[in-house]
């Protein structure tokens, strides 16, 4: 890829994660892209080339480090609307669509922070990190919506042509939807004998410190409280008898 416009301050932070973070070409290119797309997006902002430039002609190769060091967090988030209202989704499109998705979105402020957080923390060209709260978007998470196996066996659903295919692709096919159901049902299984075996253990600890605690604990305690009555009631038997003596005693006398 073509980085000739490229300002200094933005090539050292690539050779940075390609050489030392060992980033690949693909994703170092990608950084290059959307860090040049803010760019532009700045110098147009910010009245330095003419309103009615194309974004794709301006150029960022003077970009220096006071340009960097001015940008706001309200700069990045115009940023951010710009691209979720007027950015074009594929530029070579007859039709084109504007507004990129949350997740395009995300993936521009994964490499604006990297290049603010290398620059304050690595190059140590920053004192102060202008987007250290940046929000990300949103991204709604969606399950995987798996076929039946019934959808599965009709072939108008099969995601493949017949003009180049067998039918062992058909019964490979087939075998792994099969292999996918009872893996999904193993997985339900599994579960429940977990929490079962889980729910197990628990009583068992009960049960021993019934058995081994609590039982013996008690059975002293009646022990006690049997043994101090029996007591006393030998105490009570002993002054009844010292009692009826002293009576007669005096009765005789």
């Amino acid at each position: 890829m073509d980085r000739s416009d490229a300002p200094q301050i933005l090539r050292d932070f690539l050779i940075y994660h390609e050489t030392i973070r060992g980033h690949s070409k693909a994703t170092v290119d990608e950084y290059y892209l959307d860090l040049r797309t803010f760019f532009r997006f700045l110098k147009l902002s910010r009245g330095l080339v003419p309103r009615t430039t194309e974004l794709d002609e301006i150029s960022i190769a003077d970009v220096d480090v006071p340009f960097v060091a001015s940008v706001t967090l309200a700069e990045v988030y115009d940023f951010l609307a710009y691209l979720a209202r007027d950015r074009v989704k594929q530029a070579n499109s007859p039709e084109p669509e504007y507004g990129l998705s949350a997740a395009s979105r995300a993936r521009k402020i994964s490499a604006i922070r990297s290049f603010f957080k290398y620059l304050t923390m690595k190059a140590k060209l920053l004192d102060e990190n202008p987007v250290q709260d940046l929000d990300s978007p949103k991204i709604h998470k969606t399950l995987p919506r798996y076929l039946t196996l019934e959808e599965s066996q009709d072939r108008s659903l099969i995601p493949y042509g017949f003009l180049n295919t067998n039918s062992q692709l058909d019964h490979a096919y087939v075998s792994f939807r099969q292999v996918v159901r009872t893996t999904t049902v193993l997985a339900e299984v599994e579960n429940s004998i977990y929490r079962l075996a889980t729910a197990i253990k628990k009583t068992q600890r009960r049960a021993n410190a019934l058995r081994n605690i609590l039982i013996p604990r008690y059975e002293e305690i009646v022990k006690f409280i049997t043994d101090n009555l029996e007591e006393k009631e030998r105490e009570e038997f002993a002054r009844m008898k010292v009692i009826k003596i002293q009576k007669r005693k005096v009765s005789e006398a």
